[in-house]
């Protein structure tokens, strides 16, 4: 049996709770249940961004580049679930002051990154989570691409859609 005390146990109980917290809100939002009509993909990552701004010691940065939505609503909100399990692997995982979301939009694409100054992983283990096999799996069925960078400085994964799935 592990015993903790005094400081080291209130810095552990803190943290436990912080992270508790926050695969609480996570987990919410991926329940909600979009109207396929009503889902605006730019505002819905802008309430994201805001509320993990507001929400963890995270510099979030956000680049949009002619982007504008992509008239595809069920197309949306799968790109919407990636980004969200982007960037809770990001929060989870990876130790990161920093986390960069870059999206663009061309007539054929919308490509996106997210980039984190993190400890970074070995992206060939087989094995790996299940959040990643869910992108993976969202990203081949539009037939998309899929790139993951990561070293002990952080970790860049790209993905490119097309727009007309």
């Amino acid at each position: 049996t592990l015993k903790l005390e005094g400081d080291t146990y209130e810095k552990l109980k803190i943290a436990t709770e912080e992270v508790s917290s926050a695969l609480r809100r996570i987990s919410r939002s991926l329940r909600i249940n979009y109207n396929d009509n009503e889902f605006d993909l730019k505002e819905s990552i802008l309430e994201l961004q805001a509320t993990i701004l507001r929400t963890n010691k995270l510099d979030f940065e956000l680049v949009m580049k002619d982007f504008e939505g992509i008239n595809n609503p069920q197309l949306e909100i799968n790109i919407y679930r990636i980004i969200q399990e982007l960037i809770s692997n990001v929060i989870e995982h990876s130790r990161a002051s920093k986390l960069v979301l870059s999206i663009e939009k061309t007539k054929e694409f919308i490509s996106f990154s997210v980039s984190d100054n993190g400890k970074g992983f070995n992206s060939e283990i087989r094995g790996r989570g299940i959040g990643l096999k869910n992108i993976s799996s969202r990203v081949n069925y539009y037939n998309g691409k899929q790139d993951i960078t990561s070293s002990e400085n952080g970790t860049t994964i790209k993905i490119q859609l097309p727009t007309i799935a």
